[in-house]
């Protein structure tokens, strides 16, 4: 059992009562987790809670590395994932030193440090804690292997298993553009040109070693003497660094690598500060960096010689600076639509609950004729930029927008390409995507039933009731609803939706060109054209927009979740939370439309089909890709009956070629289409996404399998990442 967490079994915000701060990591049991099984049997006890984490600044020398923090009664004990170092972490506010000492002699450790009632008040009980050092193992050190020191301080040690922890944590940091909480807690070792950074070890060179319990590390049948990557050479039995970078150990290869990294298509470049300790660093040894990184654009020296004085003070903090940065490309603005009356009055107030409170509205009429009620700005043309190489990044213009006047507006040019528009009769705004017009007003001061009827109506209707279960509203304009709308209903809106309470039941429909608001919706089909915009929560509800769908952050249990049914958010899908603690299945679906998305997985299948047959006739040619020279030299070879059966596999694998060809180019035209759409698209949740959830945009997916404290999906190139 793997989940994320703040704390276990607790609300966000309730305090933890026995220990100060929050319980961080993925909480983890033995029967899940090999690793804390060796551990806890170590120990030879069990313990409350068991969480994994990346350590930060409180494990000092260990920051950075991977551990398991197991809490008891009177404190947790934080063990090092390789079992060769482990903390006292936290204690509860209770304890006291002699149950403390009771607990900690009887863990199983190997000659453990006493611990002092000044430990417990200058470093677990200060207002900056740190973890407290109990035990520490010897590591295994095979021959031929490498006895490894600080950079530049030769008679500093600095374990094997400790450096491939740090490399590891700075591949994933460096992967993408790192996050704050990412860089408290990664560490590295920084090298200097010329500084030693170990030494091989010759034949016979071999020491068992321990881990904290005293059990034995055995050294024989581990990697020996690693490959040297970039930036290292051997000098006799040393290793040294030929350039300024950190330490990087992978599997059984050792580098330098760059300090230095571009992000955002080259526009940006960080200088990464993971060692804490002083160093000698010269502007020089940055500038060879940009060199070989063919940076040419965008540098700044002021910040440069600052990071180089720090460094040289020790006085330089963990993170990163910023050291170039490039002429970004300046799009064009989109043409839009400038609404010059107040429609925003009629959509009510949105209260603490998440519902939409309409009756303090007035829905007299609000345009008079001959006013100007709309303008259309034109678009901008963007500004090329330049990356950090000094090539050209393209600006995009901005896009043109269609706002056709209604029979009741007119519209007129104007100065510098602004279209205006002027009412020709009192009434009330229709603005939807692509319309503007002037309607009627028809306002039901009860509900819709049977008194009623079903309602249809050219204008705009304002229901003061609910609509009924079973009855049918249709209007050409807006349709303010001050109730709800009951199960089975049918509502269609040729503008916008805005309804007070909830929509509900699972053959309820509800369908407006323009935005929806509304307060809640439960297992109704809601169709926008525009945005879905919803105040309290969504269950097992079908929605689809063709803009953004948002759910609020509101009062209840529900507040401000999807939970279960199919989004689809053309623009993307806003929420606090996805999902739930019953792990319900929650489709979350960005940058497509239902249509679409079947089109292309129809296209993949066909796709994949396609690629097996055309590896079966490469198979009668003992061919594993297409090589039509090979085809062509196998055919010439052949004679006889087996010379008609490759003539016969020959063109009918040239109509599957032909036919793939055509599935590629179907493939092609809808990722063009859609294309400008995924790059702006996101899933995104502000508070948690629980497992169940599948989160999908354009052809990339992903099924959340542990809970996530907030994540927000997006495409970055082909591939969708998380943040």
């Amino acid at each position: 059992m793997n989940r994320d967490v703040d704390k276990p079994d607790k609300t966000d915000d309730t305090e933890d009562e026995q220990f100060p701060g929050q319980i961080v990591g993925n909480l983890v049991t033995p029967d899940k987790d090999e690793t804390l099984e060796w551990i806890l049997k170590g120990l030879g006890r069990s313990a409350e809670t068991c969480a994994r984490l990346q350590a930060g600044q409180e494990a000092g020398t260990d920051a950075g590395q991977w551990f398991y923090e197991l809490y008891f009664a009177e404190c947790s004990l934080a063990i090092r994932a390789d079992c060769l170092t482990a903390y006292m972490a936290r204690v509860s506010k209770l304890a006291s030193l002699p149950k403390l000492s009771e607990l900690i002699a009887g863990c199983g450790f190997k000659n453990p440090e006493k611990l002092t009632s000044d430990q417990l008040r200058q470093s677990l009980m200060s207002e900056d804690p740190h973890w407290v050092l109990l035990a520490g193992g010897e590591e295994a050190r095979p021959e031929g292997g490498v006895d490894y020191c600080y950079p530049g301080e030769n008679e500093s040690p600095l374990q094997a298993a400790s450096l491939m922890g740090w490399s590891a944590s700075l591949r994933n940091l460096l992967t993408d553009e790192p996050t704050e909480e990412q860089l408290l807690t990664t560490r590295a070792v920084a090298a200097l040109p010329g500084n030693v950074i170990g030494r091989v070890r010759g034949v016979g060179e071999a020491y068992d070693g321990v881990d904290v319990f005293g059990r034995p590390l055995p050294a024989k049948g581990l990697p020996g003497m690693p490959d040297l990557g970039t930036n290292i050479e051997q000098e006799g039995q040393n290793l040294v660094a030929t350039e300024f970078g950190y330490v990087l150990v992978e599997r059984t290869k050792l580098s330098i690598i760059s300090p230095i990294w571009l992000y955002r298509d080259a526009s940006i470049a960080y200088c990464f500060l993971l060692d804490p300790r002083q160093m000698a660093m010269t502007t020089e040894m940055i500038d060879r960096w940009l060199d070989r990184l063919d940076v040419v654009e965008g540098t700044d020296n002021e910040v440069i010689v600052s990071l180089v004085e720090q460094m040289g003070s020790g006085e330089h903090e963990i993170g990163l600076r910023r050291i170039a940065e490039a002429i970004p490309a300046d799009h064009g603005r989109d043409a839009y639509l400038d609404l010059l009356v107040d429609s925003e009055r009629r959509y009510g107030r949105l209260t603490a609950e998440g519902l939409i409170d309409l009756t303090k509205v007035s829905y007299e009429a609000n345009v008079e004729t001959d006013s100007e009620i709309a303008r259309l700005i034109p678009p901008t043309d963007g500004a090329d930029g330049r990356d950090l190489m000094g090539n050209r990044v393209p600006a995009r213009d901005g896009r043109p927008l269609e706002v056709k006047p209604g029979s009741n507006v007119r519209a007129e040019d104007g100065a510098r390409g602004v279209t205006h528009f002027y009412a020709k009769r009192d009434g009330a705004i229709k603005s939807i995507p692509g319309e503007i017009d002037v309607v009627d007003t028809l306002i039901i001061e009860s509900d819709v039933g049977f008194d009623t009827g079903n309602l249809e109506f050219n204008g705009e209707i304002v229901i003061k009731g609910s609509v009924g279960q079973g009855f049918t509203v249709k209007a050409t304009g807006n349709v303010y609803v001050f109730g709800s709308i009951d199960a089975g209903t049918t509502l269609v809106a040729g503008g916008n939706v805005v309804v007070g309470d909830g929509i509900s039941g699972r053959r309820t429909r509800v369908v407006a060109r323009g935005e929806i608001r509304v307060g809640w919706v439960e297992e109704a089909r809601v169709r926008a054209g525009g945005d879905i915009l919803i105040g309290s929560h969504a269950t097992q509800a079908i929605l689809h927009a063709d803009g953004v769908i948002s759910v609020e952050r509101s009062e209840g249990p529900k507040g401000g979740a999807i939970s279960g049914g199919e989004v689809w958010g053309l623009s993307g899908i806003q929420m606090q939370v996805a999902g739930s603690n019953a792990h319900n299945m929650t489709n979350l679906t960005a940058g497509m439309d239902p249509e679409g998305a079947k089109k292309l997985d129809l296209l993949n299948r066909k796709l994949e089909e396609s690629n097996k047959l055309i590896l079966r006739h490469l198979s009668r040619f003992q061919l594993q890709k297409l090589d039509v020279a090979a085809i062509q030299k196998r055919l010439a070879a052949s004679t006889g009956p087996q010379k008609k059966v490759l003539a016969r596999a020959a063109k009918q694998l040239g109509q599957l070629v032909q036919a793939h060809q055509g599935i590629l180019n179907e493939r092609k035209e809808i990722d063009a289409k859609v294309g400008s759409t995924l790059r702006t698209a996101f899933v995104e949740a502000a508070d948690a996404m629980f497992p169940g959830v599948n989160v999908r945009i354009g052809d990339s997916q992903r099924q959340v399998k542990s809970p996530m404290k907030s994540a927000r999906f997006e495409m970055r190139g082909e591939s969708m990442v998380v943040r």
